[in-house]
């Protein structure tokens, strides 16, 4: 029987490993990387932020979320007249994986 790791703890161990042991600079780079790579594959939760948006002569007010990464805007909640759309797993900018926050 295996046992998994998660992908915290593997951010943690690598860091334990960079942080006790001397490494040459390309192996520190490497290390940067797979630290890098694991946390952009952990979801954070976006933020919840209200907009103001016009349509037609009308302001709506409609909450969008953020990337924590790169900032971008993703419109998922249905409104009037708007269709709904599902939360995106990653964002399409940078890759982050993303949830849908938990309370707003």
């Amino acid at each position: 029987m295996s046992k998994t790791i998660s992908r915290k703890a593997v951010i943690h161990k690598l860091l334990e490993i960079k942080n006790g042991l001397k490494f040459s600079e390309s192996k520190q780079k490497a290390i940067n990387k797979a630290i890098t790579d694991v946390s952009y594959r952990i979801a954070d939760d976006c933020k919840v932020v209200k907009v103001s948006v016009g349509i037609a002569s009308n302001n709506i007010d409609i909450e969008m979320y953020k990337c924590p990464v790169c900032g971008y805007m993703i419109a998922t909640t249905p409104e009037s007249n708007m269709t709904s759309k599902t939360f995106p797993k990653y964002c399409r900018e940078c890759g982050k994986a993303l949830k849908k926050p938990s309370h707003k």
